[in-house]
């Protein structure tokens, strides 16, 4: 069947490349991370008076394919679906990947479903909601509806609420407030609300949006180094040894053999050291990360790897942390 949508003719709905050739940013396990963490906070700012009855898996095997979040929830008696996707910046075709993505949710769970996109910086506008789908002769086909928020164009006040902490890291990326000022806010509320599992996504975003002149980020890593301890307890860093050593048990339990087990252990947290360290180093050091990176991959040393990935939150300059996995001084 052919369709036009804004005057161009798809013959179908372009998908987007899934789990074995999923395109992942950087940035998305903290964005899942964020919504994980406090759920209802979302759900009480998307849509004021609705109660969370359960959060559902984003894993859709079958398909091979998952979404941000998927959550069951009630609202004025009526049960629902609530299904969240994040974005980097605007994208072609994100209407019709929402499109597809509630097709198969309302399939799998026979409920209706709401549909939202949350875009986080702003390069250009995205496309506006609906998505309306024409055949040829310009007679509307298909018409879906979801809800778009940009948050450079939101207020402030909407994440500040009382009862929305688990919102804050956001506040970073809403109008005005990509400043120093605002992470100290957002660090001594969450640390004060009982929410440091989001201080590790604080530091992401601030990466993202804080000037990138040496002067920002040695004040951001130093703002960091004054909360280090708190930080390397928290769930999002662990979630990283811990995804490794899952790796690791489910290879030696293939291999069947107790030798095979402990190597697939050793295996896996190096994966999960590395991680660490290339998203660390292209967070902090973007200009030196190209060459961080190669010399991370080919490091096999489990010990070095780990007490690398453990102090860079105080690493404060490239030439340190290259010093620390070569051993060459490249400060002089």
């Amino acid at each position: 069947m052919w369709f036009c949508r804004g005057g161009i003719t798809i013959k179908q709905i372009k998908s987007e490349k899934t789990n074995g050739g999923q395109i992942h940013h950087p940035y998305d396990k903290s964005f899942k991370h964020l919504v994980g963490r406090n759920p209802q906070h979302f759900l009480a700012w998307l849509i004021p008076g609705a109660t969370l009855k359960e959060v559902l898996p984003i894993e859709f095997q079958s398909r091979t394919f998952s979404v941000d979040f998927l959550g069951r929830m009630e609202t004025d008696g009526d049960e629902e679906l609530l299904h969240i996707e994040f974005q980097y910046c605007k994208v072609e075709g994100m209407g019709e990947r929402l499109m597809r993505y509630n097709n198969l949710i309302r399939e799998r769970h026979k409920c209706s479903v709401r549909s939202w996109v949350i875009y986080f910086i702003d390069k250009g506008e995205p496309e506006e909601p609906p998505l309306v789908l024409r055949y040829k002769n310009g007679q509307v086909a298909h018409v879906f509806h979801y809800e778009c928020i940009c948050l450079w164009k939101l207020d402030p006040a909407e994440l500040r609420q009382v009862g929305r902490e688990g919102l804050l890291p956001l506040l970073l990326l809403t109008r005005g407030n990509a400043r120093q000022e605002v992470v100290d806010e957002i660090i001594h509320t969450l640390t004060k609300t009982g929410q440091e599992e989001l201080l590790a996504t604080t530091k992401v975003l601030a990466s993202l949006v804080l000037p990138k002149s040496n002067e920002s980020r040695n004040w951001l890593n130093w703002r960091f180094t004054m909360i280090g301890d708190i930080l390397r307890q928290t769930e999002a860093y662990q979630d990283f040894l811990e995804e490794g050593r899952q790796e690791g048990r489910q290879e030696g339990r293939q291999e069947g053999r107790q030798e095979g087990r402990q190597e697939g252990r050793q295996e896996g947290e190096l994966m999960a050291f590395k991680s660490i360290l290339i998203q660390q180093t292209q967070l902090k050091f973007p200009i030196e990360a190209p060459q961080l990176k190669e010399i991370i991959e080919k490091m096999q040393d489990h010990d070095l790897l780990k007490h690398a990935a453990q102090q860079m939150v105080i690493i404060k300059t490239a030439a340190e942390l290259w010093n620390m996995l070569t051993g060459e001084d490249r400060t002089r």
